[in-house]
This record gives structure tokens, sequence and C-alpha cells, in this order.
């Protein structure tokens, strides 16, 4: 699950890095380079980190 590798200290304190429910997250590097997922209704908290992009739902 995203967020799992962060301490609950580290989960939300960089705004732009944390996700919400309906946000577009793409992949820009790696194996799995170009894969893409939208956050769930029922996601609870979690960052992104730089091999990674979000796009913000509304």
């Amino acid at each position: 699950m995203l967020g799992d590798t962060l301490g609950s200290k580290s989960v939300g304190k960089s705004v732009r890095s944390k996700l919400k429910q309906g946000d577009v997250l793409l992949t820009i590097t790696g194996v799995s380079y170009g894969k893409s997922a939208t956050i769930p209704q029922d996601f609870k908290e979690g960052n992104i980190n730089q091999h990674s992009v979000k796009m913000e739902a509304g």
C-alpha cells in the first residue's frame, strides 16, 4: 500500500507530495514507467516520491 514505507510522523508533512482521494498518479521512472492509478475513495493517507507525479482532481 502507498505510504507503508514512511513513518507515521512523515506522512502529511509535505503538502506537495500528499495524496488525496481522486488524485491520478503516473510513474515517470523505473521498470513501471508510464503506469497510472487513481487514488480510491477509501484511501487513508500517503505520499509520493521522486519517481511519480500526481495530477489533482478538481
